[in-house]
């Protein structure tokens, strides 16, 4: 499966500015909207522009950012960003540290959209440092910090590295996405997939004894609630094209759809291309949004 041969045709210049401008347009913007729910729109937008789907991102500002919940600027949520986008504009990479070691060990707080806000936002600044996406980097962390209610990690180290880790969180987490009950999976299944892909993209920029502890703390969260085994072995190439399941799950409108579209054509660099688990999860989203799924050119038939 080659996820670049999804894409759409897009200037690599167009895509860095129009993120940028989204980033600017949704500053004002809190972590919230109604008061409670999260604001979905940085995420979506990052991952439709990373999709190739650009023109699919400014509808989507245009159409949910008169939901969303202004930034108060007398509340807490604002002094802590104060705070977090000073340490971001010092060195980001150690602002995103502070954060993982303060609010990982409470694995899928809020459905894990702290840290899925977060993921999106640092893997757009690996691509292109701007004040823009460090901007939004700084809201993401408020975010995460301002939800998660726990303890900071313990010091000490792990027997196993954040890559073994990380390849097994993701692996059971789309594993238990593929085998949810009939029906569209439940929210959790959904977000375990886009958590654990999130964690992955965030651990990538921690020093690696933090990065193993944290997504530790996440695959222990996640055992307690999905007692699905990943499938082993060596699967056959994957040879279907994805392009009209992103076109349906970007269509969709849905901020869900398109986070789990981005986490399952963007996996973690240690899973396998062909992995099963994510194969299976795959296969799974595609029926639930009703798309068939058809061979690439040239793929052989199975």
């Amino acid at each position: 499966m080659r996820p670049m041969d999804t894409f759409s045709a897009a200037s690599p210049a167009a895509a860095v500015d129009l993120l940028d401008a989204l980033d600017d347009r949704l500053a004002p913007y809190a972590h919230t909207f109604m008061g409670y729910y999260a604001n979905h729109a940085p995420m979506a937008t990052e991952a439709m522009i990373a999709l190739g789907r650009t023109e699919r991102a400014e509808q989507y500002v245009q159409r949910w950012i008169h939901e969303l919940d202004l930034i108060d600027p007398n509340s807490a949520y604002a002094e802590r960003l104060e705070r977090v986008r000073a340490a971001v504009d010092a060195d980001w990479r150690v602002a995103v540290a502070d954060v993982a070691r303060e609010a990982s060990a409470d694995g899928f707080a809020h459905l894990g959209h702290g840290v899925i806000r977060t993921g999106h936002a640092v893997r757009a600044l690996q691509a292109h440092d701007s004040v823009a996406r460090r901007g939004e980097l700084a809201r993401a962390l408020t975010a995460w910090a301002e939800w998660a209610e726990s303890d900071a990690l313990p010091d000490g180290s792990t027997a196993r590295s954040a890559d073994e880790l990380v390849t097994e969180l993701v692996q059971r987490a789309m594993a238990g996405y593929a085998e949810s009950p009939p029906g569209r999976p439940s929210f959790f299944a959904l977000h375990t997939v886009t958590t654990a892909v999130a964690i992955d993209r965030v651990r990538s920029v921690l020093p690696d004894r933090l990065a193993a502890a944290s997504v530790s703390a996440f695959l222990a969260a996640m055992h307690e609630h999905i007692g699905v085994t990943p499938v082993a072995g060596d699967p056959a190439d994957m040879p279907y094209d994805l392009a009209p399941l992103i076109d349906r799950a970007v269509a969709s409108g849905d901020a869900h759809d398109i986070k789990l579209v981005d986490a399952l054509v963007f996996p973690p660099t240690g899973l396998t291309p062909t992995d099963p688990n994510r194969d299976a999860a795959i296969e799974r989203f595609a029926a639930d949004l009703g798309v068939v799924l058809e061979r690439r050119p040239g793929a052989e038939s199975e």
